[in-house]
């Protein structure tokens, strides 16, 4: 059985970016019912030598669509991004998974063996856009997708496993069996 990078790829992005808009909803919804200030929440973080929330945000796109559009350009350089406030937070998740559901298969196809150069400072290096992809931008987006929920759920979000993996990709669409957080 073969898998397409697509599939691998931009619809998992797609899945957990649409799960991360939801943990995210539901944690501007607690920390409203607290009284706290949505921009005190952006500056939580784990531990004092990760970055804050905010970032985390800001990288689960640059991770997944950024990563795909560098692939197929070429080049990727990270770059931390623009400051933003909770609402744009939200809406840069939501325009993400947008065009990641509009991004053409073939387009993704087309990277496999394409080389892409990573270049952050001084450090560069050299992938096929597949090794790209599948070993540096989907564990990357993990990470932050995955910290992102910790740090919610450590100040008290109401959000589990269902939460955390979103819709799943069921054979059949009209089942709504949601996964235990077993």
């Amino acid at each position: 059985m073969s898998i397409s990078l697509y599939e691998a790829t931009a619809r998992t992005f797609i899945q957990m970016t649409q799960a991360a808009e939801g943990v995210l909803a539901l944690g501007r919804e607690h920390f409203g019912a607290q009284g706290m200030d949505l921009e005190e929440a952006l500056q939580f973080r784990l531990i004092d030598d990760m970055m804050p929330l905010r970032f985390q945000i800001s990288a689960i796109p640059f991770f997944s669509l950024k990563a795909i559009e560098a692939t197929i350009a070429g080049e990727f350089s990270p770059s931390p991004g623009p400051n933003r406030d909770f609402d744009e937070l939200q809406a840069l998740l939501a325009e993400s998974r947008s065009d990641l559901e509009a991004m053409d298969p073939a387009d993704v196809e087309s990277c496999v063996r394409r080389e892409v150069v990573f270049k952050i400072r001084s450090y560069t290096e050299t992938f096929r856009g597949q090794d790209f992809l599948l070993s540096f931008a989907i564990p990357n987006f993990f990470f932050h997708v995955t910290t992102m929920y910790d740090i919610l759920r450590w100040k008290g979000v109401a959000i589990g496993k269902a939460n955390f993996l979103g819709p799943l990709r069921t054979k059949a669409v009209e089942t709504s069996a949601e996964p235990t957080d077993g």
